[in-house]
């Protein structure tokens, strides 16, 4: 995880949460892409959802769901790609 994202879901969370409640922030992050984790936290900052009384685990829910949406997506691009003739070189 690049240090960038951690520092910001320290400022964002780590520094206020108990241990057992990082310890499944950083398990929920541990296998997302950068750009996928980077996504969240600018959902998270610019809809001010902590100050709207959202709490961690809602965050983890749009970790899981932009998730999805990155692999779908992935999945269309590489089907997309199956499916286009061979070149010609």
């Amino acid at each position: 995880m690049n240090p960038l994202i951690v520092d910001n879901l320290s400022k964002l969370f780590l520094n206020s949460l108990d241990d057992l409640t990082s310890y499944t922030l950083l398990k929920a992050c541990e296998e997302l892409e950068d750009k996928v984790l980077e996504h969240c936290i600018n959902i998270w900052e610019r809809r001010r959802l902590n100050e709207k009384g959202f709490d961690v685990y809602y965050f983890i829910g749009i970790l899981r769901n932009e998730n999805k949406k990155f692999e779908n997506k992935i999945t269309l691009e590489k089907n997309k790609l199956e499916q286009l003739p061979p070149s010609i070189d």
